[in-house]
C-alpha cells in the first residue's frame, strides 16, 4: 500500500490537514498549536519532512528508515499540565469579592504525549485508515458521540478516502448538543407515556488512564480485515510509540 512515494505523499498532506484542523479548533492544547507553526515556519523543511517520512513508510523494514523511525520513538516524551487547583475558602461576610487568589495548591493534573510532529501525522494517517475499515464494516455504535468520524465527509460517493478535505473528526461540541438533546427527548417520551423517568449522568474517574489496550486486538475488533494487514506497518509504529509513551 506505502509503495507510491507520491502517494504516501498525498496521504500525509492529507493526514496533516485534517489534524490542523482539528487543533484549530480544539483550543484547549496550545502546545500542538505550536507545534503546527514551528513546522509550517520552514516551507522548505517542511516538504522535505513529508519526503522523508514517505521514504520511510515505502521501505519500513529497510536499515535506514528503522534507524529513522527509531530516532522519532526517543523523542516521545509527556506534558504534565495543570488539571485542577486547590480553593481556599471565601470570607462569607462580603457578598462581593474581586480578590484573586494567587499560588493555588494543584489538586490533579492531565498528562499529553510529546512527540515530533512526524509521529502526530503518521498517527493522523492511521486513524483514517482505520476509519476506513470501519466505515465497511460499520462498528461503531451510533450510541457513540465523543470524537466521532465524520464518514460522510472523509468518504467520497466512490468510497475512497477524502484526503483533500480537512475533516476528519465530527466537532465534539456539536456531537455533545446531539447527545444532550437526544437524552432529553428519550426522557419526554418516556414521560408522555406516562412513566416516571430518572436521568443519571455518569463520568468515569482517570478513565484513559486506567484503560488497558492491546493492538493484538485489532485483528479482533476489525475480523482481520484486508486494509488492516496492509497498514501492518504503520501499526507497528504507532504501537512502539504507544510502548514507549507508557
Amino acid at each position: 500500500m506505502f509503495k507510491d512515494i507520491e502517494q504516501n505523499i498525498r496521504m500525509l498532506k492529507g493526514s496533516y490537514k485534517k489534524l490542523k484542523s482539528y487543533y484549530y479548533y480544539n483550543k484547549n492544547f496550545i502546545i500542538m498549536r505550536e507545534k503546527i507553526a514551528e513546522f509550517e515556519s520552514d516551507s522548505v523543511k517542511m516538504e522535505d519532512i513529508f519526503v522523508e517520512m514517505a521514504s520511510a513508510l515505502c521501505h519500513p523494514l529497510s536499515a535506514k528508515s528503522k534507524v529513522y523511525f527509531d530516532n522519532l520513538i526517543s523523542k516521545v516524551d509527556f506534558y504534565v499540565i495543570p488539571k485542577k487547583f486547590l480553593s481556599e475558602p471565601i470570607d462569607s461576610s462580603f457578598p462581593i469579592s474581586n480578590t484573586i487568589q494567587r499560588d493555588k495548591k494543584m489538586n490533579s493534573v492531565n498528562f499529553f504525549i510529546n512527540a515530533p510532529i512526524e509521529i502526530h501525522i503518521i498517527d493522523t494517517l492511521w486513524t483514517v485508515l482505520l476509519a476506513k475499515i470501519d466505515y465497511d464494516k460499520n462498528l461503531v455504535s451510533p450510541d457513540v458521540y465523543g470524537n466521532t468520524i465524520n464518514k460522510s465527509v472523509l468518504f467520497e460517493s466512490n468510497e475512497d478516502i477524502a484526503f483533500d478535505s480537512r475533516v476528519l473528526f465530527y466537532p465534539y461540541f456539536n456531537k455533545y448538543t446531539d447527545w444532550r438533546n437526544s437524552a432529553i427527548r428519550a426522557m419526554e417520551l418516556n414521560y408522555d407515556g406516562g412513566n416516571d423517568t430518572l436521568l443519571v449522568s455518569l463520568d468515569v474517574k482517570s478513565y484513559f488512564y486506567s484503560v488497558c489496550f492491546s493492538f493484538k486486538k485489532l485483528d479482533v475488533y476489525f475480523s482481520r480485515h484486508e486494509l488492516l494487514k496492509k497498514i501492518q506497518p504503520v501499526s507497528r509504529l504507532m504501537r512502539l510509540v504507544f510502548e514507549r509513551y507508557l
